[in-house]
C-alpha cells in the first residue's frame, strides 16, 4: 500500500490537457441520445421515490453511486407515467409533482425524440411566477441554446434539549441550466449562523456533514458557508465533469462505508462511462484538504503573527466497474487510493490497477510509509415479487488471506461491511430498512497522517468510525404526497481509539478492545414538502450515551432534543 511521492513535470501536465480537450473534440459531434448531465441534490426525496419502485418491480433505477443525472431521473419519470396502473394513489400524486420539478429535462427529452435539428426552440422567460410546467421559480430561462434556473436558499431550525435551545439560520442561491446539448452546470452557496447552548462544533461524530471553514467560532456561535459546483460535458454514452460536489458509493441507506457525504465537498475531475447497458465504468481524481502545513513553505511576513504557508498536498482517486446482470441484480467492484505531496499521473488513467500501480511507483527499500490503498465491493438484490432488496458492503483495507484461513490473528484484517435489507408495502405506502454495520480496528486509518481517509478531518467513509459496529432500522409511513413519518432507532459499539503503532504489533488488537463507549439513540421525524423545495420538519431524538470506567462499571448520560424547521431548497 505504500507509494513513492514523485514529482509531476510539466509536460505530463500538459499532455494530460491535451488528451483531454482532444476528449471534447472527438464527442462534440457525437449524437447525444441521452446524457447523464447535471446531477440531483443527494438529499432529494426523488431518490427514496424511484428506488422504492424500482424494488416492486416497476421500474429499473440504478442509485449505488449518486448523485445520478436529472435526464436519467426524467427518463424514469417518463416510464412512470406509462405504468401509472402499477402505482399507488399516493405514488401517482408525487408523479405528477416530480414531473413539475423535472419538467424542464421532460421537454427536452421529447422534443428531442420528435424534432428535426434544424427546428428552434421558443424562448421562454420565468420571473418570481410559476413556469410552463408548474414549478415556482425565482427564475428562469430557456431557448433552443441555453437553458438556466435560480431559486433561492433559506431556512430556520430551532432545536432544544433539556431546557436550552439552539438555532440555526441559513440563506443561498442555486442555480442550474445546460448549454447546448452537451454542456450542464450547477452551483450552490449556503450561508450557515447557528447560536445556542449546544453547538456540535466538530461534528466528527454524528450524521451532519462536516464544514470546511468557519468564518466566526465563540462559546455560543458558529457561524460558515459551504460551496458546492459542477461544470459537465456529456455524450450518449458518457460523462466527463469538473465539481465540487458530495458522492456517494455504496447501497446502504444510511451509512455508506466506501463514499459517503460526511465530509465537506471535495473537488473532483469526474469520468463515467456506459458502454453498454449492463456495464459502467465510474473513475474521479480528487484534491482533499489534509490539514497539514508544509513547513518547508513556511515563510515570515511583515505582519507579526501571521506567517504564511502551504498544507501537504492530499488526493484520492477512485474508479469501479458496476456490472448488471438483469434488471434485479447489480454488482459494483472497485478500488481506491489515497496518496500525497505531488500529482501522479499515473493515477489519471482511469484503467490501470491502482493497487499494482502502488507497487510500481513504490521504493523497494521500503524506505517511506507509501500510500493508502482500498480494495471494496457492493451488491444488492431485488426481490421484485416481495418487494424486498437485500445488499452488502465490503470495504478492504487491509486483509490477509492466510490469516483469515488460519484463523491467525496475529495478521491484520482491516475490513469493514454492512449487510441490510429493505422492504416496501408491507403496509400500504409503508417501508421499512434493517442494516448492521461493523468496522474493524484501524479501518480508514494509516501510518502517515497525509494518507488518513479523510477531507480536512472529517472521514470518507462511516461517520462511526473504525473498532465500532452499529444496528439500524427505519420504518416509514407516507401518509400523502410530500408527508411521511419516520421511526428510527440505532445501537452503536465504539472501542477505544486506537494506538498507530500497534497496527503494526502482535497480537493484532480484537475488535472492540480498550474501554467501550455505548450509544442508544431513537427518533422520530415527521416532514412535510408543502410545495416544490419547501419543507416543514418536526424531529424529536432520544439519547443515551454509555461510558465504560476504568474503574469498573458503566456511566450513563442522557438527553432528549426536539426541533422544528422550516426551509426552501436542498
Amino acid at each position: 500500500m505504500n507509494m513513492l511521492k514523485n514529482m509531476l513535470p510539466n509536460k505530463k501536465l500538459n499532455l494530460f490537457f491535451i488528451l483531454l480537450a482532444n476528449c471534447f473534440l472527438l464527442t462534440a459531434n457525437s449524437s447525444l441520445s441521452y446524457a447523464q448531465s447535471l446531477s440531483e441534490d443527494l438529499n432529494s426525496d426523488v431518490y427514496d421515490y424511484l428506488s422504492n419502485l424500482s424494488v416492486k418491480g416497476v421500474i429499473e433505477f440504478r442509485d449505488v453511486i449518486k448523485p445520478v443525472g436529472r435526464k436519467y431521473i426524467a427518463e424514469k419519470l417518463n416510464e412512470l407515467d406509462t405504468k401509472k396502473q402499477n402505482l399507488t394513489n399516493i405514488e401517482k400524486d408525487e408523479l405528477e409533482f416530480y414531473k413539475k420539478e423535472f419538467g424542464q429535462e421532460i421537454e427536452a427529452r421529447k422534443k428531442l425524440e420528435v424534432r428535426s435539428k434544424k427546428e428552434k426552440e421558443e424562448s421562454s422567460l420565468t420571473l418570481f411566477n410559476m413556469d410552463e410546467f408548474g414549478r415556482y421559480r425565482l427564475f428562469s430561462f430557456r431557448n433552443d441554446l441555453f437553458k438556466v434556473t435560480v431559486d433561492p436558499i433559506f431556512g430556520y431550525d430551532s432545536r432544544f434539549r433539556d431546557g436550552g435551545k439552539t438555532t440555526h439560520f441559513w440563506n443561498g442561491i442555486s442555480m442550474n441550466g445546460y448549454l447546448d446539448k452537451n454542456w450542464s452546470f450547477y452551483f450552490k452557496f449556503t450561508d450557515n449562523s447557528e447560536s445556542g447552548e449546544f453547538i456540535d462544533y466538530t461534528r466528527t461524530f454524528s450524521r451532519d456533514i462536516g464544514y470546511s471553514w468557519a468564518s466566526s467560532k465563540s462559546l455560543n456561535s458558529l457561524v460558515y458557508d459551504i460551496s458546492d459546483a459542477e461544470l459537465n460535458y456529456s455524450w450518449s454514452w458518457g460523462t466527463i465533469g469538473f465539481n465540487k460536489t458530495s458522492m456517494t458509493i455504496g447501497s446502504s441507506k444510511q451509512n455508506q462505508l466506501i463514499l459517503s457525504s460526511k465530509p465537506p465537498s471535495f473537488e473532483k475531475v469526474w469520468l463515467q462511462i456506459k458502454p453498454a447497458n449492463w456495464l459502467e465504468l465510474n473513475y474521479f481524481h480528487g484534491w482533499l484538504h489534509s490539514n497539514l502545513k508544509d513547513s518547508l513553505t513556511h515563510r515570515i511576513t511583515p505582519v507579526e503573527g501571521r506567517p504564511s504557508f502551504d498544507r501537504i498536498g492530499k488526493y484520492i482517486v477512485n474508479h469501479s466497474l458496476s456490472v448488471y446482470p438483469n434488471d434485479k441484480l447489480s454488482i459494483t467492484l472497485g478500488e481506491s487510493i489515497i496518496y500525497s505531496d505531488k500529482l501522479e499521473f499515473a493515477y489519471f488513467i482511469p484503467v490501470l490497477f491502482f493497487r499494482v500501480t502502488d507497487h510500481y511507483l513504490s521504493d523497494e527499500t521500503r524506505t517511506d510509509s507509501g500510500d493508502n490503498a482500498q480494495l471494496f465491493a457492493d451488491i444488492n438484490y431485488k426481490i421484485t415479487e416481495l418487494n424486498t432488496e437485500i445488499y452488502s458492503t465490503l470495504y478492504i483495507d487491509e486483509m490477509s488471506i492466510n490469516g483469515v484461513i488460519e484463523g491467525d490473528n496475529t495478521k491484520p484484517n482491516t475490513i469493514g461491511f454492512s449487510i441490510g435489507f429493505a422492504n416496501y408495502d408491507l403496509v400500504p405506502n409503508g417501508s421499512m430498512v434493517f442494516e448492521y454495520t461493523r468496522l474493524n480496528p484501524f479501518m480508514y486509518m494509516n501510518s502517515d497522517d497525509a494518507h488518513l481517509y479523510q477531507n480536512k478531518g472529517y472521514s470518507i467513509g462511516s461517520w462511526i468510525g473504525s473498532n465500532g459496529d452499529q444496528i439500524y432500522f427505519s420504518y416509514t409511513q407516507r401518509f400523502l404526497r410530500g408527508l411521511k413519518l419516520e421511526f428510527w432507532g440505532e445501537y452503536i459499539r465504539k472501542g477505544k481509539k486506537e494506538d498507530p503503532e500497534a497496527q503494526y504489533q502482535v497480537p493484532y488488537p480484537a475488535f472492540l478492545h480498550g474501554l467501550n463507549v455505548n450509544y442508544t439513540n431513537y427518533g422520530v421525524d415527521l416532514k412535510y414538502e408543502i410545495t416544490h423545495k419547501l419543507f416543514a420538519r418536526s424531529k424529536f431524538q432520544y439519547s443515551k450515551i454509555t461510558t465504560e470506567q476504568e474503574t469498573g462499571g458503566f456511566v450513563d448520560e442522557t438527553y432528549n432534543e426536539f426541533s422544528f424547521a422550516i426551509y426552501y431548497g436542498l
